[in-house]
């Protein structure tokens, strides 16, 4: 795997070797695909290191770019230049991929149906609720840069995520990176006054939504999935809306950061999208947070592998 590049901040664009016969003919074939790129948000405080085991398994099976958008903690404290600047550069790593993002983009290999679907695609990987939550930044920036018509996308894999904000779960997520046991007890004292604040904050009548409600909803839209109601319908009634992206829920019961019936309210809701929602959802039991992967690789891998081949056949669907 060659070295990554750094494009911003926690962003990292990892490319496919092309060193052989083979990887370049695999290649070449890709290239056909409707699928060009993998966009990868890793769960917070999560590491390049860590990360890579992810990224190496979409570069040697797939032979795709991968960009990858760490989360970290500092993160939640980061103006909003700087989000603008991190979003700004994953967009133009997914671009040069030949997927059309923005709306007076460069892009001169990516189409447009009859209805602004755009037939180059990326296909995402998210984790936990630090992931939902870039994810979720990212394509609040993505609207506006695309005129609403979001992030073209194949196929989503949810890893442990969406969840539900509680006390007990963000403390358990933000205290995880700390070993030194009177540390942690000191970090966890300071969480849970703080947590608690926003949570009654959270509850008022005239406060926003907090961020794991906003990353609720925005995985249940659509139009940030590059999906629009179709316009060439003939019809006075108001014109039907495509199916979603198919999505993968991977989680488990034994997860102390993420509740998995959030996860699973999250699947219902997003299985009745569309008559047509393709939805698969996989409970490891006693998995800890982010971990399925580590305890069977073949079977992790063997849904993703079977989600990333539905995707194709969805986005080939698409513009038939």
């Amino acid at each position: 795997m060659d070295k990554p590049k750094l494009v911003a901040s926690g962003v990292w664009l990892f490319e496919p070797t092309s060193g052989s016969d083979e990887l370049t003919s695999s290649t070449k074939d890709a290239t056909k695909s409707p699928i060009r790129a993998v966009l990868i948000f890793g769960w917070m405080d999560g590491t390049l290191r860590q990360l890579q085991r992810y990224v190496h398994w979409y570069l040697t099976s797939k032979q795709l770019p991968v960009v990858l958008v760490l989360s970290q903690q500092k993160d939640w404290l980061q103006s909003r230049s700087t989000t603008i600047r991190v979003n700004e550069a994953v967009v133009s790593a997914l671009e040069k991929s030949d997927i059309r993002v923005r709306e007076h983009s460069s892009v001169a290999t990516a189409g447009e149906d009859g209805d602004g679907h755009r037939d180059t695609a990326v296909f995402i990987h998210i984790f936990s609720d630090g992931g939902a939550r870039a994810w979720t930044q990212f394509t609040d920036y993505v609207q506006k840069v695309s005129n609403g018509k979001g992030i073209p996308t194949g196929g989503i894999v949810l890893d442990s995520c969406p969840g539900r904000f509680t006390v007990s779960t963000a403390a358990a997520a933000f205290a995880a990176p700390i070993r030194n046991p009177f540390m942690r007890i000191a970090y966890l004292a300071f969480l849970y006054l703080g947590l608690t604040a926003t949570k009654l904050y959270h509850s008022l009548p005239f406060a926003p939504a907090d961020f794991s409600q906003l990353s609720q909803k925005a995985l249940l839209d659509p139009a940030r999935f590059g999906v629009h109601r179709s316009v060439r319908t003939p019809c006075k009634t108001t014109p039907p809306l495509p199916p979603p992206p198919p999505r993968l829920y991977q989680y488990s019961e034994a997860d102390q950061m993420v509740l998995y019936r959030a996860i699973e309210s999250s699947a219902v809701m997003a299985s009745r999208l569309h008559p047509d929602a393709h939805v698969v959802t996989k409970n490891w039991k006693n998995t800890p947070h982010v971990r399925h992967m580590l305890r069977d690789p073949p079977l992790y891998w063997g849904l993703v592998e079977n989600l990333f081949m539905e995707a194709m056949q969805y986005r080939r669907r698409m513009f038939r």
